[in-house]
C-alpha cells in the first residue's frame, strides 16, 4: 500500500500529492 495521512477535512493525502476522498 501507498502511504496515506488523513487530513481533517475526512481526506487521504497520498504520496502522490492527491487528495481522495476516503472511502
Amino acid at each position: 500500500g501507498t502511504p496515506r495521512l488523513k487530513t481533517k477535512s475526512g481526506y487521504f493525502l497520498t504520496a502522490n500529492k492527491k487528495f481522495v476522498k476516503k472511502i
